[in-house]
């Protein structure tokens, strides 16, 4: 899988400045817990989540932001890591 790129910074994404095609992450999210990756796309291309592996909320040190981390299979038998560490703000890269 390719790293993600925005703003010269490799396999980062964000949804208020798109890159040439489309780079995202898909969530869903339900009434009874929180989001969970359901694909990412890149590339307009659309690599569906499988299985989640783990999910780990990880709070900086420093009393900084929040961010969640999943271990998720892809469709093509890959493992990648998918980093959220803001609403629209996410990093996708191979685990």
């Amino acid at each position: 899988m390719r790293p993600l790129k925005r703003n010269g910074r490799r396999d980062e994404a964000t949804a208020e400045e798109p890159a040439v095609g489309e780079n995202r992450v898909e969530f869903y999210a339900g009434s009874r817990g929180g989001e969970t990756p359901r694909a990412v796309i890149i590339d307009n291309a659309r690599l569906e989540v499988v299985e989640v592996l783990l999910r780990k909320r990880v709070l900086d040190r420093a009393g900084g932001p929040v961010r969640d981390i999943w271990r998720c299979r892809m469709g093509d038998g890959r493992e990648v890591l998918i980093e959220r560490s803001g609403p629209e703000t996410w990093r996708v890269s191979a685990a």
